[in-house]
């Protein structure tokens, strides 16, 4: 009761306010909003007829199965594409460009790639000649020298000799060292071949000393082949020429002679391209009578350190 006796005296504080605490355009009374009327509301119409759903039509029903697509008549649809249709139609609206013909200059027809009827350079123009230092350097790879290349040989040779015959000295059998040991150098040139076979010339100088004291010279040719980059194998053949009836082919001979034929097995072995290692079998004989009466010979084994260039 309290609470309901505060509100209405508040409420009759408000009526009893000043009329001025309010801007006249926003007071309004009680008066005003009775004389004020609702908005007029058309009754409705007793000639109209309600809505009844039930007299409505029904909606067609369309039964998919039935349904069968219409021919296309191309060449109706092509004339009219092509803005030709049939009397009865009216052609289809068609755009066009407002521009001046004269000023449109239509852009030139693509031309085909033109080929030359023959290829402008030749092959050889673009494949340069082989230099001397470009031989050198593709040899330098393989270890062996191109076809062309001319090839130099420098051995410095040390050996002894022995006392058995040619057949003894390639098969190792009773080998019988001589005291007599036999030193010295030798130069050979690649004359022909490739770089499988090669035909070269050689020539030896030699000394001989212990048993046999005396000098010796040889030349000859070798027909090389070359079984690896790094091996080889040679068949040497030629002359030899001592400076002193050697002492020990006294011994097997039976007339012998400072003249005489020059045999040699080698095999080489090349540690780089420019360094390799060499050893033959150095044999003096009358090849059967061919140089005067000698008959026999004497052999030695040979090493040598062998430089290319």
């Amino acid at each position: 009761m309290t609470l309901a006796a505060s509100a209405f005296a508040e409420v009759r504080r408000l009526d009893a306010a000043p009329s001025n605490a309010l801007p006249p355009a926003l007071m309004t009374t009680a008066t005003d909003l009775q004389a004020a009327s609702p908005p007029a509301i058309a009754p409705p119409d007793p000639s109209s007829t309600p809505l009844n759903p039930a007299s409505a039509p029904p909606a067609p029903v369309i039964n998919v199965e039935t349904l069968t697509p219409a021919a296309i008549d191309y060449e109706t649809a092509g004339n009219t594409l092509n803005g030709t249709t049939d009397p009865g139609m009216a052609p289809p609206a068609r755009l066009t460009p407002e521009f001046d013909e004269a000023d449109f200059e239509p852009p030139e027809p693509l031309k085909p790639a033109e080929i030359p009827d023959t290829v402008p350079f030749e092959v050889e123009d673009y494949i340069p000649e082989p230099t001397g230092q470009s031989l050198a350097e593709a040899s330098l790879e393989v270890a062996t020298p191109p076809d062309d290349f001319i090839q130099w040989r420098a051995t410095a040779w040390g050996g002894f000799m022995t006392n058995n015959d040619l057949e003894e000295s390639l098969t190792f059998q009773g080998i019988e060292v001589e005291d007599s040991s036999i030193f010295g150098a030798g130069i050979s040139r690649t004359l022909a071949g490739g770089n499988t076979v090669k035909i070269e010339g050689e020539l030896n100088l030699l000394k001989h000393s212990g048993r046999q004291n005396h000098w010796e010279g040889t030349a000859a040719l070798a027909l090389r082949w070359e079984w690896s980059p790094s091996l080889s194998i040679a068949l040497i053949e030629g002359v030899s020429y001592a400076t002193l009836l050697p002492e020990i082919e006294d011994d097997n001979n039976t007339d012998e002679s400072q003249f005489l034929n020059y045999l040699a097995l080698e095999i080489e072995y090349l540690h780089s391209s420019q360094w390799g290692l060499a050893g033959r079998i150095h044999h003096r004989s009358g090849a059967y009578r061919q140089f005067g009466d000698a008959v026999g010979g004497s052999n030695a084994y040979i090493f040598g350190l062998r430089r290319r260039f």
